[in-house]
């Protein structure tokens, strides 16, 4: 691609063309553990580019590679994307259909398919769930949550991750109305609560 820069990708062909930042990366990444994250967004809107990314810091940098999704798109992840994940960090946001869809504006089935299919190839992930008072705090929700988890054999943590507002202002920036604006963050009481119902079925929920 004439003129490009050091990270620089071809759109036509959705591939990455340079990455002149591999060993000063690598440096500087190393004496933590070694690992890298790719996440959004959504990186499975972009799946080519996402797996050739995973690939290269996994086999050329020698780095733990994580993948932070909503699980919607996991069918664009093929096999080889996976083969290169060595840990998936799957959001699910709520266990009822009717909120799951209130939250994303899509149906929970995509993103519980790939956690099944997760599961089948013994891929390491680390649920994520947003507890949002009044909203995916429900007794009946957080325990169906923690259930299909633990049922799935391969979720080695759980972060429960308390709702806040501090992306609201990005909704301003957008015109678009923050529906949760009048939400209130969990006391630490729920968020305890909403840890222990996990802890109860042996996940490790922190």
């Amino acid at each position: 691609m004439p003129g490009a820069g050091p990270r620089a990708i071809d759109r036509g062909k959705d591939l990455i063309v340079g990455l002149q930042t591999d060993a000063p990366l690598k440096r500087a990444i190393t004496p933590y553990g070694g690992g890298a994250t790719i996440s959004g967004g959504e990186p499975l809107l972009q799946p080519v580019f996402t797996g050739e990314l995973l690939h290269r810091m996994k086999h050329e940098l020698g780095l733990h590679t994580a993948l932070d999704t909503s699980g919607f798109l996991g069918v664009r992840a093929t096999d080889a994307l996976l083969r290169d994940t060595d840990l998936v960090l799957l959001d699910i946001k709520s266990w009822d259909p009717d909120t799951y869809e209130k939250v994303t504006g899509r149906p929970p089935a995509p993103t519980l398919d790939f956690a099944r299919r997760l599961a089948g190839l013994g891929q390491e992930v680390h649920v994520r769930f947003v507890l949002v008072p009044g909203l995916t705090d429900g007794p009946a929700d957080v325990e169906g949550v923690a259930a299909f988890a633990a049922g799935l054999g391969n979720v080695s943590r759980v972060d429960i991750l308390p709702f806040h507002k501090l992306g609201e202002a990005k909704w301003q920036a957008l015109a678009m109305p923050f529906t949760l604006h009048d939400t209130l963050s969990p006391t630490p009481e729920q968020v305890a609560s909403a840890r222990e119902v996990f802890r109860a079925h042996g996940l490790h929920a922190v």
